[in-house]
Order: structure tokens, then sequence, then C-alpha cells
């Protein structure tokens, strides 16, 4: 289901603007309830509208945990709220808050109501050892076609794993995890970095030739949580200075296209990229400044 077939666009971008928050991947409940997690701003919503009182930031997240027919949030400064999910949606909005919240996954309880004990390692071999090849093959499926949480939904769903023996199954599996933003390199390369990143200079060259419906490979570090990587079609670029505050560019130069280069350096850090994502069937936008390796690829 696509966001826009529940709010219009007018409204998603007038919200958008009032809160910070990007609806990607979302749950809905029986009863109308919407839940879900925007990585990059650092929110959650959950509520039935478009108000500004249903968007929470992370870190007024005091914990969250499963139940028998949903999820919990408590936050520190308001009541908690109970989400009346299904388990394997239940499962899969925990696995998003745990992978942009670092390690709160850790409070998250097993079905058993316990904490998981021994080596983690052992855990998540031992879980893996278990699943047959239809279960196998299911998980690989989801994990390409509908993302992460679905993925982790799914074996904590349907096989019996903790949450956390789950998550850590699929980073080890889809090679995830956090990265150390990179210091630039002082060496002849003007375009990469020692460890293969693309800097400011290469980014733009790319983004310079992108046309809309081209076939891009996308690698980004969300302000919070891991890398990124999608293999998709590039949608549009747009410049939001939305709550920068006094702003104010002057520029100057000889001709159009160095003017327009002139711009482009000095908004980049206000330059977002559409893109297709498959895992919603939305467009949804990453910052350029976030941007790690952008190529074009027309496959």
């Amino acid at each position: 289901m696509n966001i826009t077939s529940i709010f219009n666009e007018t409204e998603l971008a007038m919200f958008q603007r009032q809160t910070g928050f990007t609806f990607g991947e979302f749950f809905k409940t029986a009863d109308g309830v919407l839940f879900a997690v925007d990585s990059q701003s650092g929110q959650v919503f959950i509520g039935r509208d478009l108000l500004k009182a249903n968007v929470h930031e992370l870190e007024s997240i005091s914990s969250f945990s499963q139940e028998e027919d949903g999820v919990v949030v408590a936050f520190k400064s308001a009541s908690a709220v109970k989400i009346n999910a299904s388990r394997e949606d239940a499962v899969a909005f925990i696995a998003q808050l745990g992978d942009i919240s670092g390690d709160a996954v850790q409070g998250c309880l097993s079905e058993e109501g316990q904490a998981p004990h021994g080596n983690q390692a052992e855990h998540v071999e031992e879980s893996a050892d278990v699943l047959r090849s239809e279960e196998l093959a299911e998980f690989y499926s989801r994990l390409e076609n509908t993302g992460r949480s679905q993925a982790i939904g799914y074996l904590v769903s349907e096989t019996g794993m903790s949450v956390e023996d789950a998550c850590k199954y699929v980073d080890e599996i889809a090679g995830q995890g956090s990265i150390e933003e990179p210091e630039p390199e002082a060496d002849t390369d003007p375009d990469y970095r020692r460890d293969g990143t693309m800097t400011k200079k290469a980014i733009l060259d790319t983004v310079k030739k992108l046309r809309p419906g081209d076939r891009i490979h996308l690698e980004f570090k969300p302000l919070i949580g891991s890398l990124r990587v999608y293999d998709t079609e590039y949608r549009k670029l747009r410049v939001d200075t939305w709550g920068s505050g006094y702003f104010s560019l002057t520029f100057s130069a000889d001709d159009y296209t160095s003017l327009m280069d002139s711009a482009a350096e000095d908004l980049f850090d206000y330059i977002d990229l559409y893109f297709f994502c498959e895992e919603n069937s939305s467009e949804i936008s990453c910052h350029l400044k976030r941007v790690t390796i952008l190529k074009i690829t027309n496959a």
C-alpha cells in the first residue's frame, strides 16, 4: 500500500514541512492507526491523522516491547501507546526502531518474556540451522522484495526466533552495519576516497547527468541507523531550505552553467535526491550530503 492512497500529496508535503517526517515503509492496524519510522529525521509516527502531535522524536522513547497482540511504545514525557498490530507487523516495527536507535533493541524481550542469554553468535547460528529449506526460501524472498523489517518479522512470527536473534541474523546476511563518516582523502583522486566512497565533487558530477527514469546504484548513510543500499530508479531532485533559519546566498559567474555549478556547490547540503522504493511502491528521498555511492547503471 502506498501512503498516497491514504493522504494526498499536498497534505503529505505540508506535513513534511511542519514536522520533517517523511513516510517510507509504514504499517496500518485494523482500526486505522498508522505507525512508521523515518530514519532520516529520527522520528516515529503513531496515529490516524497528519497531526504534529502524532510525531515523536526517537529520543523521547523510553522503551518499546512486543506483546501478544501488538507493541507498546513508552515515552519519557507522555503516556505509553499500545498499537494493536499483527505479530509480524509488530516485530517488523520493533526491528525498525532497533535499527535506527542502536542499543535500544537490546531491551526488547523475546516471545517468552526473557532477555536472550549466552553467546549471541551461537544463538544466531543455532536459530539459522533449524530453518527448513522452504522457510529459508521465504526469508530470502522477503529480504529481497519487501525489505529488512519484513524479513525480521517473518523470522520471529513464523520460525520462533527472538527479535534480537532475528535482527542479528538479517544483518549478517544482508551485510548491513553502521559505518563511520569517512574523512576526505588528501591524495590525487578527486572523485573517490580510499574507502571507495565518493567525494562531493563526484556526487555532483553524477547528479548533473541524471535524467528521470535512469537506473542507479545508490548507497547512503541516514542520520541514524545503518547504511542503505538501493538499485533503483531515479525520479527527481529537490532543494529544501525549510527549517534552516536565516538563509541567504549570493552567486555570481561568467555564464549560466558556471552559475548553476556554483549554486549547486553551496546548496549541496539542502539538495534531496528522490528515487523509487520498491519496498512500499513510493518515492522516497535522501540528502545528497548523506550519499556515499551514486552510479548510473541503466541496466
